[in-house]
């Protein structure tokens, strides 16, 4: 009885596939948010909405997006080829910040 013990193959780390997903999606957010960026000028129209700063906020969070994206692809693979996957796996989601606070912004900046 010749029984060798089954070959685990290593399967590929989730930390990986995560930062592979993000960053498609990031990279196609972090483009598609360079024509926002010059759109937001235009929420400057009305007088006086230079003085909100909540539209103030709103819009700066517009602008770091396309900013953070690329940065938080590079930085996630960097630290993802140090092997720090758990580090990796929170830069990698830093875009989700200026968005969050875009969200946030624009709904105080509606209601006050």
């Amino acid at each position: 009885m010749n029984s060798t013990p089954p070959v685990l193959t290593a399967a590929k780390p989730p930390s990986r596939t995560f930062l592979i997903v993000t960053t498609i999606i990031f990279a196609m957010v972090g483009l598609l948010a360079v024509p926002g960026s010059f759109v937001s000028l235009f929420a400057f129209d009305a007088p006086g909405s230079e003085k909100n700063p909540f539209l103030v906020g709103a819009v700066l969070c517009v602008w770091s997006l396309p900013v953070i994206c690329p940065l938080s692809i590079v930085g996630a693979w960097v630290l993802h080829a140090r092997q720090k996957c758990k580090a990796a796996r929170y830069v990698a989601l830093l875009p989700l910040c200026s968005i969050l606070g875009f969200v946030l912004m624009w709904a105080c900046a509606l209601m006050f």
